[in-house]
């Protein structure tokens, strides 16, 4: 029975030892596979900081509006008597544009008159019989007091049928005409519309944090819809002094030259306010950023020199949080956390994590475009 149980155990022994052996051969032989595995290394694209030129933008919005336009309303009432212009014609300043009926005006102006000559001489006869006390002074007075109203009556008359003239105030293009001949309009009825299109404006506003960096004179570029390709130059004109103490912006305005005659009153534009360049500046792709909850990183990417000198160089990565000043269609202003002369990771770097070993290859995405599309 003894010698029974003294074989099991030393079969046990046996299967148990054979066993571990394997396993612990198993996991030697694995060990010294991936030991002698190479090291992974992940292909990326990447840029090197080179210094370049910046030059800091302020955008806004608002609509194109002429420095001179005026929707011109009749100022007394009456029948249209004449049109004398054409939708979309140039008048010049003063051009009278449509006249009202003015007949009983100008009768009454043509009696007054008559009687003016008549009036003035009696008036010289008593004042110079006055003065020679051949007269009374009374008579006098009151003849001098009957010519002088005489010549408020006609002045009145002059002024009541220049009222019935609707003028040009300056020199621009006309409307469409809201009225029709031998219609009768009171006063303030809207006639026409004009405006001077040879130099334009816009206002809008920009934030109070802005409010330093703003000047009279200083440059501004337009876009509208109508014309993507094109943009159009102006200049600051006014500043508003204070701001507004319930959205904190500051309103301004800019004067634009429109000699080709493109821009239109209501066009909605997109202003760019340009400041002085920056040179020597830190400007990356912004591809290159990675933005997560707790702030912003780019991936550096650092030669490692083997302590075997036999072996070739190779490159690591090394995260880095980065600040980044200002952005503008694919590149980004960094103000801290990357220098010129340092190679940025510009892709890949979803298979990154410090010290990663990396391959640089070419970049082949698509260029990003100049400018991004508009709805």
């Amino acid at each position: 029975m003894k010698k029974w149980m003294t074989v099991m155990l030393l079969a046990a022994l046996l299967v148990f030892g054979g066993v571990f052996g394997f396993y612990f051969f198993k996991q030697s032989m694995m060990a010294s596979y991936f030991a002698s595995m190479p090291v992974p290394t992940v292909r990326i694209t990447a840029v090197t900081v080179k210094a370049q030129s910046w030059t800091p933008q302020i955008e806004a919005i608002g609509f194109i509006e002429p420095v001179n336009g005026v929707m011109l309303s009749a100022a007394e009432s009456g029948v249209v008597n004449k049109i004398l212009f054409n939708a979309a014609d140039k008048v010049e300043r003063g051009a009278v544009l449509v006249q009202l009926d003015n007949a009983k005006e100008l009768a009454d102006l043509q009696s007054a008159e008559s009687k003016r000559a008549a009036m003035k001489s009696e008036r010289d006869r008593l004042v110079k019989l006055a003065n020679e006390s051949l007269g009374t002074r009374s008579q006098a007075d009151i003849a001098a007091a009957d010519y002088a109203s005489l010549l408020a009556q006609i002045e009145s008359l002059t002024a009541t049928i220049a009222r019935r003239e609707i003028r040009a105030p300056f020199p621009g293009v006309t409307g469409i005409l809201q009225v029709q001949l031998g219609q009768y309009v009171q006063a303030g009825t809207e006639i026409v519309r004009l405006e001077n299109t040879d130099t334009m404006k816009i206002r809008f506003s920009v934030g109070e944090n802005n409010y330093s960096y703003l000047a009279i004179n200083m440059p501004v570029k337009i876009s509208v819809s109508a014309y993507p390709d094109q943009t159009f130059n102006g200049r600051i004109s006014a500043i508003e002094p204070a701001i507004d103490v319930k959205s904190g912006v500051v309103k301004l305005e800019a004067v634009i030259p429109n000699s080709n005659q493109l821009l239109r009153a209501g066009m909605y534009a997109e202003v760019v306010v340009q400041q002085a360049d920056m040179l020597e500046q830190v400007v990356i792709p912004q591809r290159a950023i990675d933005f997560t909850l707790y702030g912003e990183s780019v991936y550096l990417i650092e030669q490692v020199q083997p302590e075997d000198k036999t072996q070739a160089a190779y490159d690591i990565v090394k995260q880095k949080t980065v600040a980044v000043a200002e952005r503008r269609g694919s590149e980004a202003l960094i103000a801290k956390g990357v220098a010129v002369g340092d190679r940025v990771v510009t892709s890949g770097q979803l298979k990154l994590t410090n010290g990663s070993r990396v391959k640089i290859v070419e970049d082949d995405t698509l260029s990003p475009p100049a400018t991004l599309p508009k709805n």
